[in-house]
């Protein structure tokens, strides 16, 4: 995929982008705050109080850079990456770990399903997946990880868009994905709808070279209207 796009994509997304404001706490939580917790729906000071529903909350960082800056690694059940909580249903999330021992194993790096082997404390010596650093981890324990199909975003695309031609870019509901593209995983059942956008629709990007951007929604609150009575 061609990185020119990118370039046009910032002048798009200066104009459409949504900063809505993001409430306090976050899956990831703070990386000094660790100290190895095991933190439950309910009990999770991570999370607003009174809210276990999590995905009835706004998780999202609040810009595309803070999204795609994040240096903690998301991993699911038996240390599987991710990457980014984006694509899971965190309503499945049973417990939250915001540190493993040491030595611990991060598998499916990449498409080849690969393995790396973190001896060291991340927060001292952050170690390198796909050609990004990270700092810690969060592994998510999730109560119906055997039903999760993880699909990679070049996954979706091939299978939902096989014969989209020309330079592409990712959107995963309002964030865009600037770089690191084959490291996202997503969960096929969380999938609500995907669109291809081009930008020809957009006069503010008439008579550059075209390009479509792929947008994956999930099944958030946010992405799925309500019920009509008529």
């Amino acid at each position: 995929m061609k990185r020119q796009p990118l370039l046009m994509a910032c002048v798009f997304a200066t104009q459409i982008a949504v900063q809505a404001a993001t409430p306090a706490g976050s899956l990831r939580g703070d990386a000094d705050n660790a100290n190895g917790r095991t933190e439950q729906p309910g009990q999770n000071p991570s999370f607003p109080n009174g809210i276990t529903n999590r995905s009835s909350w706004d998780i999202d960082p609040v810009s595309d850079k803070d999204f795609n800056a994040q240096r903690g690694a998301i991993l699911l059940n038996g240390n599987v990456f991710v990457k980014d909580e984006v694509g899971i249903n965190v309503d499945s999330v049973c417990r939250v770990y915001k540190e493993l021992k040491l030595p611990f194993v991060i598998r499916d790096i990449n498409a080849r399903h690969d393995s790396l082997v973190v001896t060291q404390d991340p927060r001292e010596h952050p170690f390198t997946i796909n050609g990004v650093e990270y700092d810690h981890v969060v592994q998510l324990e999730l109560k119906n990880f055997k039903d999760v199909r993880l699909a990679s975003l070049e996954g979706l695309k091939e299978k939902h868009f096989p014969d989209l031609k020309g330079p592409y870019i990712f959107m995963i509901n309002r964030n865009f994905i600037t770089h690191d593209v084959a490291s996202y995983k997503v969960d096929e059942n969380f999938v609500y709808d995907m669109q291809v956008v081009s930008s020809a629709d957009f006069e503010s990007l008439q008579g550059l070279p075209p390009f479509s951007i792929i947008r994956i929604f999930t099944k958030t609150p946010a992405n799925i209207p309500p019920v009509r009575l008529r």
